[in-house]
C-alpha cells in the first residue's frame, strides 16, 4: 500500500514539475555522462510504442537527471479536438533518475541505457542545447507523432551536436517499411488499436519511408540506429546496459471481442434484414437511418482529418465507403422510401463505395471495414432494384 501511495505521489510530481522545468536544474562538470534511455512499451495506447529519454548524469555534482520530451496532460483545454487536428502541445520535463526508475518499475516496464562516447566539447554543446530547450519559452512544442515526438527530439538533441564524422551502419537488408507497418509491429496483439490506426491513416501511410532517419520516430529504432553508429572511428555507444528489467507480460491477446467479430455479427444482421426486405419487397427505413447515420458520422470524422496537422491522414479512401454526405440526406431519403419514390442517393453512394474499394489497392483498409462496406453496397443495390422493380411498376399500375 505504501508503495502504491508513493507511486501516485511521484506520478503527480512528475506531471507538475516538467511544466515548470528550469534550465538551472542542469549543472555541468567534466564528469558528465550523457545516455540515451529506451523504455519498453506500457499498457496505455500512447505507451505501446515504448519511450525515449535522455539521461544527464553530472557525477561530480551528484546531479543525476532525466530529460523527457514526452510530457502531456489531458487537462489541456480542448484536448481531444486539438489531438484530432494535430494541435496537441507536449512539454519538456526533468525528473531524477531515481524517480524514473521507481515509476517504470511499478509499471513493469524496462529501461535500456546507452552511454554515449562523447568528447568534452560535444557534452558541453549538448548541455547548452538542453539549457536552451528548458527555457520557459522553449519548454512547450507542437507534437507530431511521425516527425516531431519525444524520440525524434532526443535524436536531434544528441546526434545533431556531434562533431566530426559519424557513420550509421544499418543491419536491415529489407526494403524500407511504411509508417503503418512500423507502428503495427508494436501493437500487433491489440486488434482495436490497430483497427483505429487503420481507419485514420490514409494512403501515404502505406508508402515506404524514404530514409533510415524517418524510422527514428520509434524508440527502439533509434536505439538500434545508434548502437551501430561509428563516430570519428569509434563506436558512438560506449556502454549498453539494462538498468531495469521489464516484468510486464507481453504478447497477450486482447480479451475483448475483435473488430472482425463485430463485422461478422453486422454481416449476419445485414443479411437477415436484406432477406426480410426482399421477401416483403419493401425497405425498412429505420435500418436505413441507422446505416446512414453511423456511416456518415465516421465519414465526418475522416473529413475533419483532412484538415489535421497529423501526417498521413488527409488522403483517406475510407471516406468514400462511409460518405459524410449521408447525414444531411437522411430526411429526404427516408421521405422517398416512405412514399416509394426514387432517390439519386443510392446510385451516388454505390459509386462512392466502389471508388472506396478501388482505393483498397493503394491503401490498407481493414477487413472489418471492407465487410461492412460490402453490405452497405448490397443495401444500395437492393434499393435500386426496389426502385426499378417495385416503385416504378407501382406508379405504372396506378397510371393505368
Amino acid at each position: 500500500m505504501k508503495k502504491l501511495v508513493r507511486y501516485i505521489v511521484v506520478c503527480i510530481l512528475l506531471s507538475v514539475l516538467p511544466l515548470a522545468a528550469k534550465s538551472e536544474l542542469l549543472t555541468y562538470s567534466d564528469s558528465v555522462e550523457i545516455s540515451l534511455l529506451t523504455c519498453t512499451p506500457g499498457n496505455e495506447v500512447w505507451a505501446q510504442y515504448g519511450h525515449t529519454a535522455i539521461r544527464y548524469n553530472d557525477v561530480a555534482n551528484g546531479n543525476d537527471l532525466v530529460v523527457n520530451y514526452g510530457v502531456f496532460s489531458f487537462e489541456q483545454s480542448y484536448f481531444i479536438p486539438r489531438f484530432v487536428l494535430g494541435l496537441t502541445d507536449y512539454s519538456i520535463g526533468i525528473s531524477t533518475m531515481e524517480e524514473m526508475l521507481f515509476v517504470y518499475s511499478h509499471e513493469g516496464r524496462g529501461i535500456v541505457e546507452q552511454v554515449l562516447n562523447l568528447t568534452k566539447e560535444e557534452k558541453y554543446k549538448i548541455y547548452l542545447a538542453l539549457k536552451k530547450n528548458l527555457l520557459p519559452e522553449n519548454v512547450v512544442y507542437r507534437y507530431n507523432f511521425f516527425y516531431d515526438n519525444c524520440t525524434t527530439r532526443a535524436q536531434h538533441m544528441l546526434l545533431d551536436h556531434l562533431s566530426g564524422s559519424t557513420k550509421y551502419i544499418s543491419e536491415n537488408t529489407k526494403p524500407l517499411p511504411s509508417f503503418r507497418e512500423m507502428i503495427h509491429e508494436w501493437n500487433k496483439n491489440d486488434a482495436w488499436t490497430q483497427f483505429g490506426e487503420d481507419i485514420l491513416l490514409g494512403v501515404t501511410a502505406d508508402l515506404p519511408v524514404k530514409t533510415e532517419e524517418q524510422k527514428l520516430f520509434l524508440p527502439d529504432n533509434l536505439r538500434k540506429y545508434i548502437a551501430n553508429a561509428i563516430h570519428n572511428g569509434q563506436p558512438l555507444v560506449k556502454q549498453t546496459s539494462v538498468i531495469l528489467q521489464p516484468n510486464k507480460p507481453s504478447g497477450e491477446e486482447s480479451i475483448f471481442i475483435s473488430p472482425f467479430q463485430v463485422a461478422i455479427v453486422f454481416a449476419v444482421l445485414a443479411i437477415s434484414i436484406l432477406l426480410i426486405e426482399y421477401k416483403k419487397k419493401m425497405a425498412l427505413w429505420g435500418w436505413d437511418i441507422l446505416l446512414m447515420a453511423v456511416s456518415s458520422i465516421i465519414g465526418l470524422l475522416l473529413f475533419i482529418m483532412i484538415f489535421s496537422h497529423h501526417p498521413s491522414v488527409s488522403l483517406n479512401m475510407i471516406i468514400f465507403l462511409f460518405n459524410p454526405l449521408a447525414l444531411f440526406l437522411i430526411p429526404s431519403v427516408v421521405k422517398s422510401i416512405r412514399h416509394k419514390q426514387n432517390h439519386w442517393w443510392w446510385t451516388a453512394w454505390e459509386v462512392s463505395i466502389i471508388i472506396g474499394f478501388i482505393g483498397g489497392f493503394f491503401q490498407k483498409i481493414p477487413v472489418p471495414v471492407l465487410i461492412v462496406a460490402l453490405f452497405l453496397l448490397f443495401n444500395c443495390i437492393f434499393h435500386r432494384w426496389l426502385i426499378k422493380n417495385v416503385y416504378v411498376k407501382t406508379i405504372e399500375n396506378k397510371a393505368k
